[in-house]
């Protein structure tokens, strides 16, 4: 993973390293290393803010919701949750709105 952050960073590509950190939330979520997919998550946010990739800021959001119900952390979940369901809305993404419970 440290490759491809490296990578993006000399490529100087913002959206593939937010994709990158993305990746790496979703890997620590898996292997239940919270303050690391935070972390990523959180990390992840920020460029795609920067950049204004609203579509897959929305994704992360998802994803990072995910990591705060796995985690335990019901309100990190319902306001991630939230973030993403509200920006799938205004793209008018209806197959990721689905996938939010709610």
């Amino acid at each position: 993973m440290n490759k491809i952050l490296s990578l993006a960073d000399e490529l100087d590509s913002k959206e593939i390293k937010a994709e990158g950190l993305c990746l790496s939330g979703q890997l620590y979520t898996k292997k239940e290393e919270w303050d690391e997919a935070k972390s990523s998550f959180k990390k992840s946010v920020l460029i795609l803010k920067e950049i204004k990739n609203r579509f897959k800021l929305a994704q992360v959001y998802y994803f990072q919701g995910i990591m705060f119900k796995e985690s335990g952390d019901k309100d990190g979940a319902k306001k991630s949750f939230a973030k993403a369901k509200e920006i799938f809305k205004k793209l008018g993404t209806k197959g990721w709105i689905k996938k939010i419970k709610g």
